[in-house]
């Protein structure tokens, strides 16, 4: 099955601790400007509905784009470039070659698929030590806002509907149901919905990013 090599995504979400950050990978090449005018050269492969955002400034999130960019044979996302010219975040060797060489670009197989094994590997012995523990500690303190979040809304929603006479249907749960509810108020659907109590996820994330600032 076709491939395209992943590069340059970074992490999103203290969900996905093996992505790098750029603050992991500042360094120095005389060669990031061209490369930048490579990656922005790139073809759309995909479109998203929402923008990126720097890691690493406050620029607005539309200059960071909404698309992953490809040649056919690398993939990355439309804002990479600017973590190449104005953070000077470097990449690893075999992509910076391949741009210099300014291949002709095309569009890949509808049915390639994307590795990130080279960039993962590329960038874990890069990562640094300070940064990591300080997104661990982000994670700890997410899961502790998001549990006391779902606590309060457990006792909120049996103060609004009462404690049935029944038992919630979900399998060996064993409390009562809510009044006129089928379920209990730690399974009704919407408790399931994680996004709903990890409402810091994001400030948290950015705020372990700086640490390094």
């Amino acid at each position: 099955m076709p491939k395209l090599y992943g590069i340059g995504f970074f992490i999103s979400s203290l969900r996905d601790p093996d992505l790098p950050a750029p603050q992991e990978l500042v360094g120095h090449d005389s060669r990031l400007s061209l490369v930048a005018d490579y990656l922005d050269a790139g073809l759309v492969h995909t479109r998203y509905r929402g923008y990126s955002w720097c890691r690493l400034c406050d620029i607005e999130y539309s200059e960071m784009g909404s698309a992953d960019l490809t040649d056919g044979i690398w993939i990355w996302p439309e804002g990479l470039s600017h973590y190449l010219r104005h953070h000077s975040v470097l990449l690893p060797e075999p992509f910076l070659s391949h741009a210099l060489a300014a291949p002709t670009q095309s569009m890949p197989p509808d049915d390639a698929t994307t590795d990130f094994e080279l960039w993962l590997e590329w960038s874990r012995p890069r990562r640094i030590s300070r940064l990591r523990e300080s997104l661990l500690a982000a994670q700890s303190e997410d899961d502790r806002l998001a549990e006391a979040a779902r606590s309060e809304r457990i006792a909120a929603n049996e103060a609004k509907h009462g404690i049935g006479d029944g038992v919630c249907i979900r399998a060996g749960c064993g409390r009562p149901h809510l009044t006129g509810k089928v379920f209990c108020s730690h399974h009704l659907p919407e408790m399931s919905i994680d996004s709903t109590f990890h409402v810091h996820s994001h400030r948290l994330l950015k705020e372990a990013l700086r640490c390094t600032n």
